[in-house]
């Protein structure tokens, strides 16, 4: 017996299975006893469930209830890839440190920053990395916790546009041109942006290659990150779509032959239950 699971991430419970035999076809066997009963045991995760935490530039540590690895130079967390990366750490690329350990946090209005900020003083960077997740295909919510904590504080007199750097998903970009100082105040692009102030990104992504890819590439210093959640992606509610996609065109197979069409049917996100489609036939204007 063959059971196929819709590929989902939706927790659905564990199902059990009972056979019982009801016929043999042939003349030399009868039907014994014994009841076949297996259990299908569901590894789905509940909408929520954090699946990677990663402190980049520190150590493990546990906040508001989410455990995060550590990810250091002397022990880079096991994703990480830094295959293309160059600079710093003797062209390795392999560069962490807290720059903002020793420093006031302030919010976009430049008030104090009250709330923890243990993930936003530490901080991996170089020109170009990423970190490679092991993951079942679906959908997933990624937080990034980002601040700056270099451009614009001391001796460093570069502001606005002193770093610039790409964010991409799965192979696509979903921020471009991130300028962590231009986005602390609030507001991007009017030539007032201020260090310092703690950002958290947040962006949805389909894994289908069983690898959720996180990348980073600078175009102007360094990019960085200080911390990164993965979780799975919370259900909307809403049902879902059911289409039919027009049937590829088909050769008559003979005049009393049987010619089939098929008809793709494609919904726009898991279904939480089994779903039956129910259809009717249009032929030259007659069901």
């Amino acid at each position: 017996i063959t059971v196929t699971s819709i590929d989902n991430m939706i927790t659905d419970g564990t199902r059990s299975f009972t056979v019982n035999l009801t016929g043999v076809v042939s003349g030399d066997a009868l039907i014994g006893d014994g009841v076949g009963i297996g259990t299908i045991t569901d590894d789905d995760l509940a909408p929520g469930t954090v699946v990677a935490a990663i402190n980049a530039g520190g150590p493990a540590i546990t906040i508001d209830g989410i455990a995060f690895d550590s990810d250091t130079a002397a022990a880079n967390h096991p994703t990480l890839d830094l295959t293309n990366a160059t600079e710093g750490g003797g062209g390795t690329g392999n560069n962490t440190n807290a720059n903002g350990s020793d420093d006031t946090f302030v919010n976009a209005e430049g008030t104090p920053f009250t709330g923890d900020t243990t993930l936003f003083e530490t901080e991996r960077w170089t020109n170009d990395f990423g970190y490679n997740f092991p993951l079942p295909n679906g959908d997933y919510t990624v937080d990034l916790y980002l601040a700056e904590t270099f451009i614009g504080i001391g001796d460093n007199a570069a502001g606005i546009g002193g770093r610039l750097f790409d964010i991409s998903l799965e192979g696509n970009v979903v921020a471009d041109d991130v300028d962590l100082f231009d986005e602390g105040n609030g507001v991007v692009g009017d030539a007032a942006g201020q260090p310092l102030v703690p950002i958290i990104k947040t962006f949805n992504v389909t894994v289908a290659d069983g690898q959720l890819d996180l990348d980073f590439l600078a175009s102007v210093d360094n990019a960085k990150i200080g911390a990164i959640v993965v979780k799975v992606a919370e259900d909307d509610g809403l049902p879902a779509q059911v289409s039919v996609e027009a049937a590829l065109d088909a050769v008559e197979d003979g005049d009393i032959g049987v010619t089939t069409l098929e008809f793709p049917v494609s919904f726009d996100k898991t279904p939480n239950d089994p779903v039956t489609v129910e259809y009717s036939v249009d032929v030259n204007g007659v069901l």
